[in-house]
This record gives structure tokens, sequence and C-alpha cells, in this order.
């Protein structure tokens, strides 16, 4: 498992969203053989598992790739959300520029 550089929902209908992983790591080959990914969004409690976690497999798929592309080192998966699972307790968190932002509740 390989935390995703960048994620980002462009679609609702169908599901699509760009996650980006690094060139040269396995999981990027992974992805690419398998055309699928598990892509999970943590929470502020959860954010010193972050390191911690990169052992760890998604063994259920939960996305599957549309398209790819590869920029400057970094390869761009668009993916089709196949299952969603949110709690509603739990306010996700997100990272920008090396920063840790807390997300807010849904408008």
């Amino acid at each position: 498992m390989q935390f995703a550089f960048r994620a980002l929902g462009i679609s609702d209908e169908p599901p699509l969203l760009v996650i980006g992983i690094q060139d040269k790591n396995f999981s990027r080959e992974m992805i690419q053989k398998s055309g699928e990914f598990v892509l999970n969004v943590c929470s502020e409690n959860q954010l010193h598992a972050v390191d911690k976690s990169r052992d760890l497999s998604g063994r259920n798929v939960e996305g599957r790739v549309v398209n790819e592309f590869v920029v400057q080192g970094l390869c761009l998966f668009v993916g089709e959300a196949l299952v969603a699972h949110i709690d509603n307790q739990v306010a996700p968190v997100g990272r920008l520029a090396g920063k840790t932002f807390r997300l807010g509740d849904a408008i």
C-alpha cells in the first residue's frame, strides 16, 4: 500500500477521482497490473498511523482504473469509485504542501 501523493474527486456521475502515485513506487506497478486500487481518507486521530501503515494491503477492491497519465515522475490514475464507506462521526483530514488540514462537514 502506498499513500497517494494527491487525491481529487473530479466527477459525481460516474464517481471519478484522480490519485497521484510517485513513478518509482511499487504500488504504481501493482495498480497498473491489476487496474484496481483502494483509497482511504484518514481522520485526525489516525495521523500517527500514516507512516506505520505503509506495509498494509487493501485486499478488497474499492476503485477501478479508467485511465492513467505520467507527468514528471508522477503517475496519475483516473479511477471510478465502486464502493464508498463513510463514518459520519469522524471528520477527515487533508494534506497540502506538507501541512494537514481539518475538513468540515458537508454543506
